[in-house]
């Protein structure tokens, strides 16, 4: 997008926080009409905000107010939501607090993962925010205040935030892997090595046996023991390895049913 409006003669500031106003003015040759905001991650100072003529305006990736804040498409995939999507709102000095422009909703698929919607939905944010642009432009935009009593927070994820909870229930379970993939990453241990769990599925009917049992292993993948179900391992790969498909990772493992993933319960 930067490499399009220098190409097209707009000024580009690439700063790693926001600019200042005075740089931000001077850019544009005085006082901008817009100011867009696309995953940036930082609340912008009134200052700035009450800079552009027409307002401040951003596009988050969820369905307002569900999930605000800095992991929308991860949370919503944990929540187990049936439906995601954009929003366009008018920026405050509130994470993601501002009255909403427009919305668009997506289902989410079955088995997907959040780098794949992450990718469907930044197909669907241009002509979203576009279509937004021209209503705020042309004067036909409504605002409508977000309902404070339905917000949900989508803080920002680590690293350990990755690791899976055997003891969770094998759709909870998928649900995480999806959710982690593909940052931080889904991951499990097997005998102090670390396993990053890439795809899988959830299964049930699954007998009683201890969370993180492996009961079975091989082409078909690598069903794991839940709190309630099976999950069952599809792709994987080893700590600084590279990524394989469940047999082939068993053929060249020691992993066999009776082995437990995870810290024991």
């Amino acid at each position: 997008m930067a490499r399009e409006a220098e190409q097209a003669g707009v000024p580009v500031l690439r700063r790693a926080i926001a600019p200042a106003p005075a740089d931000l003015a001077q850019e544009a040759g005085g006082r901008p009409d817009l100011l867009l905001v696309v995953s940036f991650g930082v609340i912008l100072p009134r200052t700035l905000l009450e800079l552009p003529s027409l307002g401040p305006f951003n596009l988050h990736a969820s369905l307002l107010p569900r999930h605000r804040g800095a992991s929308p498409v991860a949370a919503a995939i944990l929540a187990g939501d049936r439906e995601t999507g954009l929003t366009v709102q008018r920026m405050v000095e509130r994470l993601d607090a501002g009255p909403i422009v427009l919305q668009r909703e997506t289902p989410i698929g079955e088995g997907e993962s959040a780098g794949e919607l992450t990718a469907r939905l930044a197909e669907m944010g241009g002509s979203l925010l576009l279509e937004a642009i021209a209503g705020v432009v042309g004067g036909r935009a409504t605002l409508l205040e977000q309902d404070e009593s339905r917000a949900s927070l989508a803080r920002r994820l680590k690293r350990e935030d990755g690791r899976i909870a055997w003891l969770r229930s094998a759709a909870e379970v998928d649900r995480h892997v999806r959710a982690m993939t593909p940052w931080p990453g889904a991951f499990t241990e097997l005998e102090g090595v670390e396993l990053a769990v890439l795809r899988g599925r959830p299964e049930r009917g699954i007998g009683a046996a201890p969370s993180g049992r492996v009961l079975s292993a091989g082409e078909d993948g690598i069903l794991v023991a839940c709190g309630a179900g099976g999950y069952r391992i599809e792709r994987l790969r080893r700590a600084g390895g590279r990524e394989l498909g469940a047999g082939e990772f068993v053929r060249g493992s020691r992993l066999e049913p009776g082995n437990t993933l995870g810290s024991p319960p």
